[in-house]
C-alpha cells in the first residue's frame, strides 16, 4: 500500500503545473496515508534564515504562506537546524517546542519532522502532527524519508524559479529574483514589454501539394520578403551601432543566401510538399545538427535559424504586419528568444534591458546588448511571459537574475547600484588603454575568446590584447561540405589581419560525435568520451592537414598566428599532430610559400595531462587550460544535466588544487599558461588564477576593462595570501567565501 502511495502522489506531481496545487497534493495524500490530523511543508529561505509555510493540511488555511519560523525556531526549526528527524509523542512537552497561536497547532501532541534535502542543502521541512499522544513508527519515517527524497527534485525547481511565491503571492511587491544566465552586465530599473512570435515550427497538419510549383513561388516570395524584412532591420540598426557591429546582422541573411536552406527546401517542394511543410522539415534537419553540439558557442548558433525560420514561416503564412507596439521609457524587452531586427524597433534611448526564456551569453541578441551597454539575461526558463507585460521590474545582469514588481526596498537598492555603475563606466573608460598590471606590478594579459568575424572588433574597443582562443569550427557549420584549404585560407586571414600584430591563438577543428557536422555524422553512445578533437582529425588527416595549410598560409607575411590542438589526452597524439604540422610545414616550403613556425600549444582539458604534462612542456610552446571540460572531467560531473550541473563548481578544492600543480609545473619550464575557460570569466576565478601566476585569461571582450579594474585594484600579494589559505579548505563554499571577501575590502 505504502509503495503504491509513493508512485500516486510522485504521478500526481508529475501531472501538476502548479507548483502550489503539487505541494497541497502532496500533504493531503500523506494526511490521508498515514491517517494523521496534520501535514505540513515549510520551505527554507537561505538569505532570510526562515522557514516559509507553503502548504498545509490541519492547520489554519489563513497561515498558509504567511507564517515564518526563524531558523532553529520551534520544532521545525530544530528538524532544520539538526537537518535529522525529530520524532515525539508529545510536542508541547518538548523544550524546543514554540507555541503558534495562528497556526491552530496547540491541539496537537504527537510530531514527526523531517528535513528535504536537495544535492546537500537543506530545502524545507516536511512535518506530520496528530492529537493523540504517539510515537511514529520506523515505518512512517521510511515512508516519508521516501516522499521527501521524491518531492526534493520538483520543490527545488519550484523554489529557485520563483514560481511558488508568486501562486502565493500573485502580483505584490517581491524581493525574491528569477534565476536566468548573466548574459551582459549592468542594471536596470523599468517596465516590461512582451514580445511574442506568431508562427510556430511545428509541422504543419497539410504537408502535401497537388502544385509544386505554387509552392515554390510562395516560397521564393517568403525568402525575398525576409531578406527585405533583415535589411529594413540593419538600417535601422546603422542609425546607432558602430559600422563594425552590423556584421551581426549578415549571419541570417547568410544562411538564407547559401545553397543548403532555400536548396533543400525547394527540392522538398518539388518531390511533393507544402512550402511551410519543406521549410519546417529543412529546419528541424539543420536545427539537429547545431543543438546536438556540446560546444555553447556552436549551439547557440541554432538560435539564429530558429529565428530566421520564423521570420520565414511567418511571410508563408501571410501574416507579416507592422510593428504597432508601443515601448515605455527605460523599456526591459521579454520574450521567448528575441531577433535583432526587434530589438532595433525599440528606440535606443528607451531600451533598457532584455530578458529571454531561451539563450546564453553567446546568444546574437546577448552581443547587441553588451555592445549597447544595457544588462541582458537569457535562459530564464520560468519567466511567466503571459503575465509580466507591463510590470515593474528590476534586471541584476552581474548576477543573471530578474525581480518582478520589487519591493521598495529592492528598486531602491538598485536605482542606488544605477548610479555607482554610470560612476564605475565612466572610470572603465579611462583604462582601454591602460596595462592589466596589479599595483605591486604583476603582468597578466587580457585576451578574447572568439569564433565570429563579428567577435573582432570588441577586441580593440575593450583593450585586450589579442584572441586568446580562436574556435575554427564555426565556418565548418555554416556548409553542405568541407571548405577548401583556399575557402579556409579567406577566413584565417582576414582574422588575422583584423586583429594583427596582436596574438590570435588558433584552435584545430575541434568537432566530434557531439559536435557533428551536416555532412559529416558520428553515430557514438557517449560522444563525449568518442572520437573528437584531435582525436577525430588524427583518424581524418586529410582534414587537419588541410587546415593546417590554410593557417600557416594565412599566416604569411604577419606572424602573429598561435596554433592549438584541442582535447589532446596523450602524448602519441601531439607527436602525431605535430609530425602533420613539420610535414605541411615543409611541403609549403617546397611550393615557394614563405611560411614559418607558429608557436605551437595544447589545450589542457582532460585530467591524464596533469600526469603527461612535463613531457608535453619538452614539446610546445604555450598551454591553454578549458577550466569547463576539465572541471566536468575532474568532477564526472554533465553540467547540462540539471540532476548533477549544481556539482559542477570550478572553485571545488580538487579543481583549484589540479590547476596549481598545471601552473607551478608550467612556470617551473617558463612555459605560458592561458586559461580560457568560464572560472577566467568569474571575479573570484580570475582572483584565484592570478594569484596563481597564469600569463593570460581569454574571456568575453565585454568582460575585459572590469576584470582590467579587478587586476589594477588588488595587489597579487593579497591574492597570493588568499590562495595559500583557500589551497587547504575542503569545501567550494568556504572558498567562495574568502575570495568575495577579498573583493568586497577592495570595493568590487
Amino acid at each position: 500500500m505504502a509503495l503504491e502511495a509513493i508512485q500516486g502522489i510522485g504521478r500526481a506531481i508529475g501531472l501538476s503545473r502548479d507548483p502550489i496545487q503539487a505541494v497541497a497534493t502532496v500533504v493531503s495524500s500523506i494526511r490521508h496515508e498515514l491517517r494523521v490530523d496534520v501535514c505540513s511543508i515549510y520551505l527554507y529561505r537561505r538569505r532570510e534564515q526562515s522557514l516559509w509555510l507553503v502548504a498545509s493540511e490541519g492547520l489554519r488555511p489563513e497561515v498558509i504562506g504567511k507564517l515564518t519560523l526563524r531558523a532553529g525556531e520551534g520544532l521545525v526549526g530544530l528538524v532544520a537546524e539538526r537537518l535529522e528527524p525529530v520524532n515525539t509523542d508529545d510536542a508541547p512537552s518538548h523544550p524546543a517546542f514554540r507555541f503558534f497561536p495562528e497556526s491552530g497547532e496547540a491541539l496537537y501532541h504527537a510530531f514527526l519532522g523531517l528535513p528535504i534535502i536537495y544535492l546537500g542543502e537543506l530545502l524545507g521541512v516536511l512535518v506530520v502532527q496528530q492529537r493523540e499522544r504517539r510515537r511514529f513508527s520506523d515505518e512512517d519515517l521510511a515512508f516519508l524519508t521516501t516522499l521527501a527524497i521524491q518531492i526534493a527534485g520538483p520543490l527545488h525547481h519550484a523554489k529557485i524559479s520563483g514560481a511558488i511565491n508568486r501562486s502565493l503571492s500573485h502580483r505584490e511587491a517581491s524581493s525574491d529574483f528569477l534565476p536566468g544566465i548573466a548574459a551582459a552586465q549592468g542594471v536596470a530599473v523599468g517596465t516590461i514589454r512582451v514580445i511574442r512570435r506568431e508562427t510556430s515550427l511545428d509541422l504543419p497538419v497539410v504537408t502535401n501539394t497537388d502544385d509544386p510549383v505554387a509552392e515554390s513561388r510562395r516560397f521564393r516570395r517568403a525568402v525575398t520578403a525576409t531578406r527585405r524584412e533583415l535589411r529594413a532591420a540593419a538600417e535601422r540598426a546603422a542609425r546607432f551601432l558602430p559600422e563594425e557591429e552590423l556584421a551581426l546582422f549578415e549571419v541570417h541573411q547568410l544562411l538564407l543566401s547559401g545553397d543548403g536552406l532555400v536548396r533543400d527546401t525547394q527540392q522538398r517542394i518539388r518531390s511533393g510538399m507544402t512550402a511551410a511543410a519543406a521549410w519546417v522539415q529543412t529546419l528541424r534537419e539543420h536545427l539537429a545538427v547545431f543543438e546536438a553540439m556540446e560546444d555553447p558557442y556552436l549551439r547557440t548558433r541554432a538560435e539564429d535559424l530558429r529565428d530566421l525560420g520564423h521570420r520565414v514561416m511567418r511571410h508563408l503564412q501571410e501574416g507579416a504586419g507592422s510593428e504597432t507596439a508601443e515601448y515605455p521609457p527605460n523599456c526591459i524587452l521579454a520574450a521567448e528568444e528575441i531577433g535583432l531586427p526587434e530589438l532595433t524597433r525599440v528606440p535606443q534611448r528607451r531600451l533598457a534591458a532584455i530578458l529571454c526564456n531561451q539563450g546564453s551569453e553567446l546568444s546574437h541578441a546577448a552581443l547587441l546588448a553588451r555592445t549597447l551597454g544595457i544588462p541582458a539575461v537569457m535562459g530564464l526558463k520560468d519567466l511567466p511571459l503571459d503575465a509580466i507585460d507591463g510590470a515593474s521590474a528590476v534586471v541584476d545582469g552581474y548576477e543573471g537574475r530578474v525581480c518582478i514588481n520589487p519591493s521598495p526596498a529592492v528598486r531602491h537598492e538598485f536605482r542606488r547600484l544605477l548610479r555607482d555603475e554610470r560612476a564605475l563606466d565612466r572610470e572603465l573608460k579611462g583604462l582601454r588603454e591602460e596595462p592589466a598590471v596589479t599595483p605591486d606590478g604583476y603582468r597578466l594579459r587580457l585576451l578574447v575568446n572568439a569564433g565570429l568575424l563579428t567577435d573582432l572588433q570588441p577586441v580593440r574597443r575593450a583593450g585586450a590584447e589579442g584572441i586568446g582562443l580562436y574556435r575554427t569550427e564555426f565556418p565548418f557549420m555554416r556548409r553542405d561540405a568541407f571548405p577548401t584549404e583556399e575557402e579556409q585560407y579567406r577566413t584565417y586571414r582576414k582574422v588575422l589581419r583584423a586583429v594583427g600584430p596582436q596574438p590570435v591563438t588558433m584552435r584545430t577543428l575541434d568537432i566530434g560525435g557531439d559536435k557533428p557536422l551536416p555532412y559529416f555524422r558520428l553515430e557514438e553512445e557517449n560522444p563525449q568520451l568518442g572520437l573528437r578533437g584531435i582525436r577525430l582529425t588524427l583518424a581524418q588527416p586529410e582534414i587537419l592537414i588541410t587546415q593546417l595549410r590554410a593557417l600557416l598560409r594565412a599566416d604569411c607575411g604577419l606572424g602573429n598566428l598561435r596554433l592549438c590542438f584541442p582535447m589532446v589526452t596523450s602524448l602519441a597524439e601531439l607527436d602525431s599532430g605535430i609530425g602533420h604540422l613539420r610535414q605541411v610545414l615543409s611541403e609549403l616550403r617546397d611550393e615557394g610559400h614563405a611560411v614559418e613556425m607558429p608557436p605551437l600549444g595544447i589545450m589542457i582539458e582532460v585530467p591524464s595531462m596533469l600526469f603527461l604534462l612535463p613531457e608535453c612542456l619538452d614539446r610546445v610552446d604555450f598551454i591553454c587550460i578549458g577550466t569547463n571540460d576539465l572541471t566536468q572531467y575532474l568532477l564526472a560531473v554533465d553540467r547540462d544535466n540539471p540532476g548533477v550541473a549544481p556539482l559542477f563548481d570550478e572553485l571545488n578544492p580538487a579543481v583549484l588544487r589540479a590547476l596549481k600543480q598545471l601552473v607551478d609545473t608550467a612556470r617551473r619550464r617558463r612555459v605560458p599558461v592561458t586559461v580560457c575557460g568560464e572560472m577566467a570569466a568569474d571575479p573570484e576565478g580570475a582572483v584565484l588564477l592570478t594569484a596563481m601566476g597564469v600569463d593570460s585569461l581569454s574571456v568575453n571582450a565585454a568582460l575585459v576593462p572590469r576584470l582590467k579594474w579587478l587586476v589594477r585594484n588588488i595587489s597579487r600579494r593579497r591574492m597570493r595570501r588568499l590562495l595559500e589559505r583557500v589551497i587547504e579548505c575542503e569545501d567550494p563554499g568556504e572558498i567562495r567565501q574568502a575570495t568575495r571577501q577579498l573583493l568586497q575590502r577592495a570595493g568590487l
